[in-house]
C-alpha cells in the first residue's frame, strides 16, 4: 500500500483520541506503527542496492518487480515483531496506541493484497519460517 494511505489511516485511527490530554504523544505513537514501520522496505532497498537515496528506494517499490516469488522479510511486519510490541504493552500501557496502529497497517496490507489480487508478491510473516525457509534452500 502506499505510504500516503497508511498515513492517512493513521491519522483517522489518531482522531478517535483527539480528546485526551495526550493526543500530541498518541498521534505520534499511532503515526510510528501506522506509517514509519514501512521503513523496513528501504532497508531491503539499502541492502539490495547499496544506496541510501529515500527517494530512489521510494520510487524503487512503487516500479519494480522485485520480491515477486521470493521470500521477502521485512521485519517490521513479522509476529514476532508484533508480539514483542505487545508484549511492551504490558509495562507501557501507552504501546497499546502503537500496537492498534500496526495492527491496522497489517490489516491494510492484508486487504490490498487480497483486493488486488497481488498473489505474485510473497511477504513472510514469521521471521522463523524465513529462517526455516532458508536453511531448507541451502540444503538442496
Amino acid at each position: 500500500m502506499l505510504p500516503i494511505l497508511h498515513f492517512i489511516f493513521s491519522l483517522l485511527l489518531s482522531s478517535l483520541f483527539i480528546s485526551k490530554s495526550n493526543f500530541l504523544l498518541i498521534l505520534l505513537l499511532i503515526c510510528a506503527g501506522g506509517f514509519l514501520i514501512d521503513i523496513d522496505h528501504y532497508l531491503i532497498y539499502f541492502i539490495k542496492t547499496k544506496n541510501f537515496n529515500l527517494w530512489k528506494g521510494y520510487k524503487f517499490y512503487l516500479n519494480a518487480k522485485h520480491g515477486r516469488n521470493e521470500h521477502v522479510l521485512q521485519i517490521f511486519h513479522t509476529f514476532e515483531f508484533f508480539a514483542l510490541v505487545l508484549i511492551s504493552c504490558l509495562f507501557f500501557p501507552m504501546m497499546l496506541y502503537f500496537s492498534a496502529s500496526i495492527l491496522l497497517h497489517y490489516i491494510l496490507d492484508i486487504l490490498e493484497n487480497i483486493f488486488t489480487k497481488n498473489k505474485d508478491y510473497v511477504k513472510v510473516w514469521s521471521i522463523l519460517y524465513f529462517i526455516i525457509k532458508k536453511k531448507n534452500s541451502q540444503a538442496f
